[in-house]
């Protein structure tokens, strides 16, 4: 079915499109450093810099040279300080280890051939964390609230999460339209991208189990239950409740075409003018 390639081809999307943007703020950028002397002086470099930026070039170009260096300092800051909060929470997943049930769950459901990792945590939740290697995380509260085939579809759903590294897809999509604001279609893919993940994942869980009933129940019990603070990390994809409707929807009709919108009329315009307005600045540029 087409709708199973849909994640694949926002991620292209998206992809392309912060490319072509990257290109034109780094050709700004070129453009501007390629214009002052390289000296061991810092403080004369620091000068003709300014003055470059200030007298040098249009107006136009100036601000695009801003929005440039605002995105890469951004992108860099928010970068570390996810680097930082993956590391702590690789931390916090040895210190709540439960090794006994994760040496168990990892036998019992060795046909998965994926590394699972179980928390002692009274909350239900169940998510796929990690950059290269990622692995699946749940919490002892959901071993002990699902049977054997409702646990089985959840570890299913996360399986083809890993399988397919949307922890770090997800976060690439997240944190580039969080900093790159200026195109507001990017935040629409974005969330486009999240709900679809969902739905292949549920689909992948559904067709491997052969019956939807468990991973119906399973989804409706993680539904009603208070969320854990875990979700909020930077490098995860959970079982939360991203796209609850067309989730539910796709459980009662797995035939049926879900209409998902990849962003409004006004943010794909203001888009489009955006990049029409970069990409001019950048042509017309001076020499």
């Amino acid at each position: 079915m087409t709708t199973l390639n849909q994640a694949n081809k926002t991620f292209t999307l998206y992809s392309i499109v912060v490319f072509a943007l990257f290109f034109l703020l780094i050709r700004a950028l070129f453009h501007h450093i390629q214009d002052v002397s390289w000296m061991p002086n810092l403080l004369q470099f620091t000068s003709d810099i300014w003055f470059d930026f200030r007298y040098g070039h249009a107006i136009g170009e100036s601000l695009l040279v801003l929005v440039a260096l605002f995105t890469f300092v951004s992108l860099m800051i928010y970068g570390i300080k996810d680097m930082y909060r993956q590391y702590q929470w690789n931390r916090f997943i040895k210190h709540q280890l439960s090794k006994d049930l994760t040496k168990l769950l990892n036998l019992k459901y060795a046909e998965l051939h994926f590394p699972i990792s179980v928390l002692h945590d009274a909350e239900l939740f169940a998510l796929t964390s990690g950059i290269i290697n990622p692995r699946i995380i749940i919490s002892s509260g959901l071993v002990k609230s699902l049977s054997d085939n409702e646990l089985k579809a959840v570890l299913l759903h996360e399986t083809y999460h890993g399988i397919h590294y949307h922890p770090v897809k997800k976060w690439f999509l997240r944190r580039l339209s969080h900093v790159m604001m200026y195109v507001p279609m990017l935040k629409g893919l974005t969330a486009y991208y999240s709900i679809w993940i969902e739905l292949l994942a549920d689909r992948y869980a559904i067709e491997q189990m052969r019956d939807k009933t468990y991973f119906a129940s399973a989804l409706v019990k993680m539904i009603n239950h208070a969320q854990s603070s875990t979700r909020m990390l930077p490098m995860t994809a959970d079982f939360g409740k991203t796209a609850v409707n067309y989730r539910l929807k796709q459980v009662l009709d797995l035939q049926e075409q879900l209409d998902v919108a990849y962003c409004s009329k006004k943010a794909l315009w203001s888009s489009i003018a955006v990049g029409i307005l970069f990409t001019s600045i950048v042509l017309f540029s001076c020499s």
